[in-house]
Formats: structure tokens, C-alpha cells, sequence
């Protein structure tokens, strides 16, 4: 009778003992699974900084362009309109660029961050003298074009 009662606690305590190897085993394998994910699913903040930065300018350029327009004096507005006309590349070259930072970040696509700092480049020889406003989203997207290379590569 002795024998069967320390036999049955020793089985009681094997099966405890694998037991508890069992579940930290799915702990760990779903730990695992979990850094996968999120691994995949890491957007790069750097391409969202060059986004927010690239949106507000864009905002900028157009309210401040278009202000100018609305006036009563007609000097200003033929001003304001012959002004628009010169800044429009670049206005059009960083819209266009915001709008692939954006795709870029959202769908975390390295073509689309190559674009918009192709485009934001395109946008400096546009107009010069705005270089200081789209430099910093030219030098995000190219480096956050770059560690999504790195980041897929390790995949």
C-alpha cells in the first residue's frame, strides 16, 4: 500500500512537473510569435516624423499662398498670383511627396519613402530658397528608407 501511494505521488508530481514545462513552453513560444508580429507590423517613426513635418508645410504653403489672394487690392492679388505661379513646382513637388511619406509609413513600403525624399530633393531644386523648410523630411525619408532596407533584410 506504500509502495502504490508514493508511486502515484511520484506520477502526481511528473505530471505536475511537465505540466508546468508544458505552459512555460506555450508561454515562450507565444512570446515568440507575439515579437514576430510586432516586428512586422513596426512602422517607422522616422518616416511618421517626415510626414507630420512634411503636412504641416504643406498646410503652410497654402494658406500662405492662397491668403495672399484674398484681398481687395488688385496689385496684391496679381503679386500674390505671379508669386503663386513661381512657388507652385514646389508646392506641388512636396505635396506629392507628402502624399508617398504617407503610403510609405502606412504601408510600410520602402519604395514609397524613396520616392517622397526623390521628391522632396525634386522640390529643393524647385525652389531654393525653401530648402531649409524640406530638408529635414529629405534627410528622414532617405534614412528611413535605408533602415527599412536593414529591417527586411534581417527578416
Amino acid at each position: 500500500m506504500n509502495e502504490n501511494n508514493s508511486a502515484t505521488e511520484l506520477e502526481n508530481n511528473m505530471n505536475a512537473d511537465c505540466g508546468d514545462l508544458a505552459v512555460s513552453t506555450n508561454i515562450e513560444s507565444a512570446i515568440n510569435i507575439q515579437t514576430k508580429v510586432s516586428e512586422k507590423t513596426k512602422k517607422s517613426k522616422l518616416l511618421l516624423v517626415s510626414g507630420i513635418l512634411g503636412t504641416l508645410y504643406l498646410i503652410y504653403l497654402i494658406t500662405y499662398f492662397m491668403g495672399g489672394m484674398a484681398t481687395d487690392d488688385q496689385a496684391q492679388v496679381i503679386a500674390g498670383g505671379l508669386a503663386t505661379m513661381l512657388v507652385m513646382p514646389h508646392m506641388l513637388c512636396v505635396g506629392v511627396a507628402v502624399l508617398f511619406t504617407w503610403i510609405g509609413w502606412a504601408l510600410r513600403a520602402r519604395w514609397g519613402a524613396l520616392v517622397a525624399g526623390i521628391l522632396y530633393s525634386v522640390s529643393i531644386l524647385a525652389m531654393f530658397i525653401y530648402a531649409p523648410f524640406v530638408i529635414i523630411q529629405l534627410i528622414l525619408s532617405f534614412v528611413g528608407f535605408a533602415k527599412m532596407k536593414k529591417s527586411n533584410e534581417a527578416k
